[in-house]
């Protein structure tokens, strides 16, 4: 059985200055945090469908583009423009306790 694991991965600050989005290493995982609005989400950094860095890409709204092309929506994972086939993007769970972002793996 998985256990949770909440792992403090960046400031609000540190996204701010990302300009939105950053991509990160924690636990093991390659992440991308992502603020939209007033919301932190957090998703996979590599494009399920030919492992660019999503980071690398452009927000556009509540979707990232990436360097490929393939447009993903972040509130859900799903590829929205690109290759057909149900790629989804993995989400993490995101809570932010003051400046602090945490994101939560499975260990």
């Amino acid at each position: 059985m998985s256990a949770s694991v909440w792992l403090r991965v960046a400031t609000l600050a540190d996204l701010a200055a990302a300009e939105g989005k950053l991509g990160l290493a924690a636990g093991g995982h390659a992440i991308a945090l992502y603020r939209l609005d007033s919301a932190v989400l957090a998703t996979e950094d590599s494009c399920p469908l030919d492992r660019t860095r999503l980071t690398e890409g452009a927000l556009d709204g509540a979707r990232i583009v990436c360097p490929r092309r393939h447009v993903f929506d972040l509130a859900t994972g799903e590829l929205r423009i690109g290759a057909p086939g149900g790629a989804t993007l993995r989400r993490y769970a995101v809570k932010v306790e003051e400046d602090a972002i945490f994101v939560c793996t499975e260990e």
